[in-house]
């Protein structure tokens, strides 16, 4: 598991990558994106040694919102990001571990998601889209090591 509270400073920098190069600026109008989303993901890209796959990508996905800071709180998953005032958001953090495997591997997963808040229209309720990134690193006791990097493309409608 990531330890969030050391990565302040590169959450912001790594927030403001996944934003691209905008104006965006974190909201103070924030839309209320908190809530359960069922999701659907289509696979864009996967990179390197998938012998151990990366965790899936959860099926129901809980936002909590407080200000421009948003939350996953699904168990086993640590995420926060920042939700900008062009209604896109970016989340970063891991998978819970549970210390590794059995044959002594260490494996830490570490996840990021950017995308975009849909306000209920006339066509729905309210909805999000983006990407949906993680990647795997596995070592082994003598030290090797292998990385997998999954990319999906998600949507997810809010219950």
């Amino acid at each position: 598991m990531i330890d969030l509270g050391r990565a302040t400073v590169g959450l912001a920098v790594l927030s403001a990558a996944l934003t691209g190069c905008s104006d965006a600026r974190p909201c103070s109008d924030c839309p209320a994106v908190e809530g359960t989303y069922d999701m659907a993901y289509a696979e864009q890209s996967r990179l390197g040694s998938c012998a151990i796959a990366p965790p899936p990508a959860p099926a129901a996905l809980e936002l909590t919102r407080v200000g421009s800071t948003v939350r996953v709180a699904n168990p086993g998953l640590d995420l926060v990001g920042t939700l900008f005032d062009t209604w896109d958001f970016t989340l970063l953090g891991g998978h819970a571990s549970d210390g590794g495997t059995p044959d002594g591997r260490e494996v830490e997963d570490t996840i990021s998601a950017r995308g975009h808040f849909v306000p209920p229209g006339a066509d729905g309720g309210a909805a999000i889209r983006g990407t949906w990134d993680t990647s795997t690193l596995q070592t082994s006791a003598a030290g090797s090591s292998a990385e997998c990097s999954v990319s999906l493309a998600f949507t997810g409608k809010r219950r």
